[in-house]
């Protein structure tokens, strides 16, 4: 099952300069793979044509969730920072996520699946005892 959610991603200082205000999407979930597709904006009335990143989780080192008030966010920690390279709103090797107060609960269970994934995997490599 894929799991759709909408999102908008805070805009840093250098996507402020140059030229984006801001940045909203979709996070798209399918099992193994995430892909966020985005459309930034220079002006409030006009976006650009969407751009899609994916990663697989098993480049996902960490998810966390936090609740707000007024929404809710998603953090991505990736192994490399070449993964979020030249997507406006990343941090290195995080992103950060916004998702609207209505779509709380289907983030909150979508982080659990994410995180839980991603737990599952690392225990998998580690090799049994003899």
């Amino acid at each position: 099952m894929i799991t759709t959610i909408p999102i908008s991603i805070e805009t840093d200082v250098a996507a402020l300069t140059d030229g984006i205000i801001a940045i909203r999407g979709l996070l798209r979930y399918d099992g193994s793979r995430v892909e966020i597709e985005y459309q930034t904006s220079a002006d409030s009335m006009k976006y650009s044509k969407a751009k899609t990143i994916g990663f697989d989780l098993t480049d996902v080192q960490r998810i966390d969730y936090r609740k707000g008030f007024f929404n809710s966010r998603i953090t991505f920690h990736t192994t490399s920072i070449t993964y979020f390279q030249g997507m406006p709103g990343a941090d290195g090797e995080k992103l950060a996520v916004r998702i609207p107060r209505k779509y709380r609960v289907m983030a909150r269970q979508l982080a659990w699946e994410l995180q839980t994934t991603v737990e599952d995997r690392k225990l998998q490599r580690i090799p049994e005892n003899p």
